[in-house]
Order: structure tokens, then sequence, then C-alpha cells
């Protein structure tokens, strides 16, 4: 905090440095006169020049090297000013408001009075709907925090189910390996037989000599049968030998884990899951007709049922822009999906079409369009009789509904909204009371919108 240094207010004490300020009394004390004031004066507020100045009112302008009374108000900048502030001369820190707006004090007291009487009821309609306002804060925090936790929960929950999808296709990669070399390069049994192989043909090659040497000698029954021995031997020792002979040649094979597209499905893992933030509503923005009714936008959200996020685009106001039908078709030919509200006495109505308007299209068609009440809650779509939902042509604004049935014609400033062309599911009464159909009404305000999608 800046240190002005100002001197204590009493003339035997005026070259010592104020310590404190009574804004009582308005005056500056040293250590020593804070200490007798505060024993006479300990109903007076005092400030600590050191640590309370930005919260003091003293009555003196606070501007470096100004020190002077706050006898004039700057109206271009809403402040309090002293003679120094206005000086003509813009030096040595005076000045900054001689160019400004500048008045007495006492011209604006008037002025102040009535502004502060407009301010306290300003603050008191906020006191009324501060605590509803707070409460709907809360409440909105509240469901973006459980939204939160409910977006965490899902995304743990699908990786949860990716990793066990890769878990289970490693088991399963394993096991085939296993088996693979197991049953086709690889046996511990092969192993163990070659191991024994050199005793069983030493065992018969000394069994075989024996018999040659006492061939004459033994009995014949016995012969036979230790030869049948030896052949069945031999036999069993050349399919091991072939099996080993086999198994040799597996030094000449490789076997290799084949990552098929390791790469893109990498870069496909390192970009999986995304946020895609859908807004339940229709945006718009500074519409004179529905003023951010939420209400409203919420019901046009759900009537025009998209399949992303949308926002309006203003494209024509009446009040703004005219009733000439040459600025409409200028303002919103070939500008793709389109609603119009109109405000006309106590009822709010429109519609919405994707179809193009143009100056010379004539009649066209489409299932999508529709016209509603806003006042009445109701969505009308076009008869299943007609074969019409606009009319697009020089001579015309946004007109809804087949030939002679008008249900929504802007002309020279009004409009007529009948029941003929577009299904009432119920009375017009319901949405404009006490009128009857194919009336005229005065047109209060008229806008088009452009919708357009849009990404978060």
């Amino acid at each position: 905090m800046e240190n002005f240094n100002f001197n204590c207010s009493s003339k035997d004490h005026e070259n010592i440095e104020a310590f404190s300020f009574c804004q009582k009394c308005e005056i500056y004390m040293c250590n020593k006169c804070e200490n007798i004031h505060s024993k006479l004066c300990q109903n007076h507020q005092t400030f600590k020049l050191n640590k309370d100045w930005d919260n003091i009112f003293t009555g003196y302008c606070k501007e470096k090297n100004h020190n002077e009374k706050l006898e004039f108000y700057c109206k271009t900048h809403n402040k309090l000013c002293c003679g120094s502030c206005l000086c003509k001369i813009k030096e040595k820190d005076k000045g900054q408001h001689n160019d400004c707006d500048v008045c007495i004090i006492e011209s604006i007291k008037d002025e102040k009075k009535s502004k502060l009487l407009e301010n306290i009821k300003t603050l008191e309609n906020f006191s009324k709907n501060l605590k509803d306002s707070i409460d709907e804060l809360k409440k909105i925090f509240t469901e973006i925090n459980e939204n939160k936790e409910k977006l965490k929960l899902e995304i743990q929950n699908t990786f949860t189910k990716l990793r066990n999808i890769i878990n289970e296709r490693e088991d399963q990669i394993l096991v085939e390996i296993d088996n693979l070399f197991e049953k086709k390069f690889f046996s511990d049994n092969l192993v163990k037989e070659s191991e024994k192989l050199p005793n069983k043909i030493n065992f018969a090659l000394e069994c075989g000599k024996k018999m040659s040497n006492k061939w004459e000698n033994e009995n014949l029954n016995l012969l036979i049968n230790k030869c049948i021995n030896i052949e069945n031997n031999i036999q069993i020792i050349e399919t091991i030998r072939e099996k080993i002979d086999d198994s040799n040649m597996l030094k000449y094979v490789q076997i290799k884990f084949v990552k098929n597209n390791e790469k893109e499905i990498h870069e496909e893992l390192k970009k999986f899951g995304s946020f895609d933030i859908f807004n339940n509503l229709l945006l718009i923005k500074g519409s004179l007709i529905i003023k951010n009714n939420i209400n409203y936008l919420e019901t046009l959200y759900k009537w025009i049922n998209p399949k992303s996020n949308i926002e309006a685009k203003l494209l024509y106001r009446k009040s703004r822009d005219g009733d000439s039908y040459n600025i409409f078709h200028q303002l919103c030919d070939k500008k793709g999906k389109t609603l119009i509200l109109i405000k006309a006495e106590n009822f709010i109505i429109g519609a919405y079409t994707p179809i193009n308007w143009d100056s010379f299209g004539g009649w066209k068609n489409d299932d999508e369009t529709f016209i509603f009440s806003l006042t009445g809650n109701k969505i009308y779509r076009k008869n299943k009789k007609s074969i019409e939902s606009i009319y697009c042509g020089q001579d015309t604004g946004p007109w809804f509904g087949g030939i002679g049935t008008r249900d929504i014609d802007m002309s020279k400033g009004e409009f007529q909204f009948s029941r003929e062309g577009y299904e009432f599911f119920g009375n017009i009464d319901d949405i404009i009371p006490n009128e009857g159909k194919n009336k005229f009404f005065d047109i209060d305000e008229l806008e088009v919108y452009n919708i357009i999608n849009i990404n978060f």
C-alpha cells in the first residue's frame, strides 16, 4: 500500500508524521495525539494509516501530493475530486480531470438522492430474487457434479471393459501358443523317450548277439518270441528317431507374433473416447419476442427435435428491418432451416421449416414443416390432404399453408392465422382467445432465425 506521509494535524506536532486518522474529527494524529484522542473520544472511528487507508473517507483527496478537500464531482468518471485534480496544467501529479465534465458537489445532491432511491429499489429487487437465484445455482452445480461423477463412472466402466477384452485376448493367444508348441513343435515326452533310447538300443543289441550265438541250443519258441520283441523295439526306436529328426528341423522354423495393424490400433486407442456437450435447449440470443424464456426455448428445442446442438442466428426483425417483402427475401432466402416467431396482442405464434425461402419458388412441400403456438403450447403439422407446406414469392413474406388457406401470412404488417391447411388439434380459441379463424392480426414483432448446427 502506498504511503502518503500525512503529518499530524496538531500545530504542536505538525512536523511529525501522522499515525492514524479520526473520521469524525477529520484530523490526522501522531502516536502521542492518538493516545490522548483514544482516551477522550472513545466512541470515535479511527483508522490506522498504514493498513486501513483504503477504507478511510477523510474528506480529503487521496491522490499523491494533493491533500486538499474533496469539493468537486467529476461526472465523466463518477468521482469526487479536489482543486489540484482540476488544475489546468497537467504536471506534478495534478490536472487529471481538467478536461472532464465537473461540477461542485452541492449541484448533484438532488440527482444523487434520486439515483440512490433507484439503487435502493434495484437492491431490493436483487434481494428478493437473490435467494432463489442462489438456490437454483446450487441446484445446477449439484446436478453438474452428479453428472460429472456419472460420466467418470461410465468412462471407468468403458475402459474396464476394454482392458477385460485385451486381457481375454492375451490369455487366448497364450493358450494357443502352448497348444501350438506342445502339439506340433515340442513335447517333453519326446525328450524323455530320446534320453532312454541309448539304453533301449544297447539292451536290444546285447540280447540279439546272445541269441545269435546260442541259436541252435535254445528253445525255438523262446527264440522266436525274443526276435519279435527285438523287432518291436526296433520299430519303436525308428519311430522315436523319426520324431527326433523331424524335431531337429525346428531349428530352421521361426514362430512370430503377428501384430495386425498395431500402429493403427495404438493410435485409435490413444484417441479412443471423447466428450460431446449436448445442450437440450435452443440457443436464441437477444430475441425481443421470447426474451430468453427458458420454457419457450426448451419447448422449441423439443418440437424441432434436433440430432445435434443447435442455435438460432437472427436473419430478419420487423422492428429493425421493416415490412418490405424485398428485404425479407434479401435477408432470408437460401439460408436453409428457419424459425419464424410472431408476437401479436397477447400471444406468440410461429413456424419452422427446413425449406429454403426464395422469391420465385411457388408452392413447396416438406413433412418436417410445422406451425405452433407458444402461448398455447401446441404444435400443428400439415394437414394430410394438403400438399403445400409453404409458398415462396416475391410479393409475399413467410407464408405457411396451401392455396386459399394462409395459416400464417405476413401481409402489410398483418398476418392471418387460420386452421385449414394445418391440423389444429383443438379449437383455435385455445391459441388466440375469443377470436375466430381467418381474422387478421396486427404484427407487433416478427423475427426470422436461421437454425444451424453447432459444436461445443
